[in-house]
């Protein structure tokens, strides 16, 4: 999941990942690793919130846990339908991105940057400049 946070001071986005998987291509235990993701990813496990703490990126998982939160009464109803409304939101975001930004507009960046065509200040800007239209468009 990344988070993007829009920069006040310079109006420009700054983007933090948070919460990242990865299994390195050339690691020996590659098919260990992908299990560990998988068992991870499953909704029995997102759904615990004792096995994870964090919001789960399982749809039903996430259902689940807020099914089981909401006999605390209306005012934590509430509470838990505006954060449910705020991660749906979210997960829109996330879903329409579909890595669209990294593939059109970040790597394409760094690849002009790593092979000198551009000196990391115009990597910079160009980043932000192409971040702000991007999100302007969504």
């Amino acid at each position: 999941m990344t988070i993007w946070r829009k920069k006040e001071d310079s109006g420009g986005y700054l983007a933090q990942p948070y919460g990242s998987l990865a299994i390195n291509a050339n690691s020996p235990n590659g098919e260990r690793a992908f299990k560990f993701i998988q068992w991870v990813l499953s909704e029995t496990t997102q759904a615990d919130q004792f096995k994870v703490n964090f919001v789960p990126v399982h749809n039903q998982a996430l259902q689940a846990r807020i099914q089981a939160a909401t006999p605390l009464g209306s005012r934590a109803q509430q509470s838990i339908a505006q954060y449910q409304e705020l991660l749906n939101n979210d997960f829109d975001i996330q879903t329409y991105l579909d890595g669209k930004f990294s593939n059109e507009i970040f790597w394409p960046l760094w690849q002009e940057y790593l092979n000198d065509k551009i000196t990391v200040e115009e990597f910079s800007k160009q980043l932000s400049d192409k971040t702000d239209i991007y999100l302007q468009e969504l």
